[in-house]
């Protein structure tokens, strides 16, 4: 922890804060590798970048995983990724030049991610950072909403 501590510290020297974020197929996927993480580093120099959907697909056997590390470390988590997932469509395909296509997150709502909890979470604590929603892929076709 001391490197994480440390690049938190450096960064911070230039005004960045360092975040960690948990994400499927790292070393900071489950809760419990989270849990090591966030209780061993230093809350002054590095905090949380939540995602909905990893924190849901990372832990596919704790059907309240994204809110619960919402609530875990409210105070923590200093930028959002909004992600919705679902596990009933297939996680990978090949795309163009052979590369993986991940199929599963899918539009907001379409998902089994609690976000609304996620989301009441950071109101009822006050959070005022930044919210990204994310989409690596969609079926849906565009529309010409302007005609």
């Amino acid at each position: 922890m001391n490197c994480l501590n440390e690049i938190g510290r450096r960064s911070l020297e230039h005004g960045v804060l360092s975040c960690v974020h948990p994400h499927v197929n790292t070393a900071i996927e489950k809760l419990s590798e989270i849990d090591f993480i966030m209780d061993r580093v230093d809350p002054r120099y590095v905090a949380m970048a939540a995602d909905t959907a990893h924190l849901r697909k990372g832990n596919p056997d704790a059907p309240t995983a994204e809110v619960d590390v919402f609530r875990r470390y409210a105070d923590r988590i200093k930028y959002v990724h909004l992600k919705d997932w679902d596990p009933n469509l297939p996680p990978e395909q090949s795309g163009a030049g052979g590369t993986a296509v991940i199929r599963d997150f899918c539009e907001l709502g379409l998902g089994i991610v609690n976000l609304k909890g996620a989301i009441d979470i950071l109101r009822s604590t006050g959070y005022n950072g930044w919210l990204t929603i994310e989409l690596d892929y969609t079926a849906a076709l565009p529309t010409k909403a302007w005609e």
